[in-house]
């Protein structure tokens, strides 16, 4: 594993993970993720660009489990 691979897993079990809780992602459709997720918890705590990149890794991450 290398740092790069270390800190995207450490943003997923940090951010991430806590933000969905126990939603199954099956039941997690775009709308719901902006809504929930997106506009009222990551941008008020978080720079867009912050959340831009949060995005990449969430999208990423669920592509690969797929």
């Amino acid at each position: 594993e290398n740092i790069n691979s270390k800190a995207k897993n450490k943003l997923i079990q940090n951010k991430i993970k806590p933000l969905i809780g126990k939603k199954k992602l099956s039941t997690l459709d775009k709308e719901s993720y902006k809504r929930n997720f997106i506009w009222p918890t990551l941008l008020k705590q978080y720079k867009p660009s912050s959340v831009q990149y949060y995005h990449l890794i969430f999208n990423t991450a669920i592509n690969a489990a797929v």
